[in-house]
Order: C-alpha cells, then sequence, then structure tokens
C-alpha cells in the first residue's frame, strides 16, 4: 500500500467537536502538537479517516500536496 504525507489541521470554537476530534485523531495513533498532526496514510486509511469525521459533523477539506 502506498502511503503519502499528510497534515491535518484544525481550528474548531466548540470544545465538545475539538475533543471528538483529537480523541479520534489520537486513536489513529498519530504524532501531534496541539491541533496539527502529521502523518502517513494510505487511500483507505484517508477514506476511514474522513468516515470518522463525518461521523463528528466536521467540515473538511483535502489539500493535494505540493509535487
Amino acid at each position: 500500500m502506498r502511503r503519502r504525507a499528510a497534515v491535518i489541521a484544525y481550528d474548531i470554537v466548540s470544545d465538545k467537536r475539538r475533543r471528538r476530534v483529537f480523541r479520534c485523531l489520537q486513536g489513529w495513533k498519530l504524532d501531534n502538537q496541539y491541533s496539527l498532526f502529521e502523518c502517513q496514510l494510505g487511500q483507505r486509511e484517508t477514506e476511514e479517516l474522513f468516515i470518522a469525521f463525518a461521523d463528528i459533523e466536521c467540515f473538511v477539506h483535502s489539500g493535494s500536496s505540493c509535487k
């Protein structure tokens, strides 16, 4: 499985929603610094993470990485 570098950052006003996103990302055991997470994800893992965010009702933006 090919993995790509990804950076996940968030700025969420709601404490409850922010905690849920933080716990979700911690569950994936991703390296983080406050509200910034760095990871290597395959296509399937990326899709699973986006589904988890949708369950938390978060807006998700998938940006293309620079090459």
